[in-house]
């Protein structure tokens, strides 16, 4: 990956688990996370002056059909429950990884994805969410509140 990532990409996304295509947990390691980069980077030749965003708006909420005020809540519990689990499960893993995909192509991101990644990323450090996707294992909880921490960290310093 590092390979077609722009060169200042390589100054934010300094941590080893941005370049993970294994590790769960990491942007591009599970397979909404992947599936979604690889779209999304086919996408982006195609349209290299439109932000990530865009592609959020339209190829991803209009698409799957959910309403976007749904990936608002950083309680996971006030999203609506016929929508919870895909977007707890599968949309929350594919805007974290078309923003540090946009990071990694660009290094840069757009201030409406940023805003909606912290948001997600977030929902994703609740309790709720961290025991749903560790089944109590305190190793796997830790692994992942470290990485979204620092995915946390890098946003905020952009």
């Amino acid at each position: 990956m590092k390979e077609i990532a722009h060169p200042n990409a390589l100054q934010v996304l300094k941590e080893d688990f941005f370049w993970d295509t294994s590790d769960e947990f990491a942007p591009f390691g599970s397979d909404e996370g992947s599936d979604a980069f690889s779209h999304f980077y086919e996408w982006k030749k195609e349209h290299p002056d439109i932000d990530a965003i865009e592609y959020i708006r339209e190829l991803l909420i209009k698409d799957i059909g959910i309403d976007s005020s749904d990936l608002e809540y950083i309680d996971a519990n006030s999203i609506p429950e016929e929508v919870r689990s895909v977007i707890i499960e599968e949309i929350d893993f594919e805007l974290i990884a078309i923003c540090f995909g946009q990071i990694l192509l660009t290094a840069t991101i757009d201030c409406e994805t940023k805003r909606l990644t912290q948001i997600v990323i977030k929902r994703q450090l609740s309790n709720y969410v961290l025991e749903y996707w560790s089944y109590g294992d305190l190793h796997l909880i830790e692994q992942q509140k470290r990485i979204l921490q620092k995915e946390l960290e890098v946003l905020e310093n952009l």
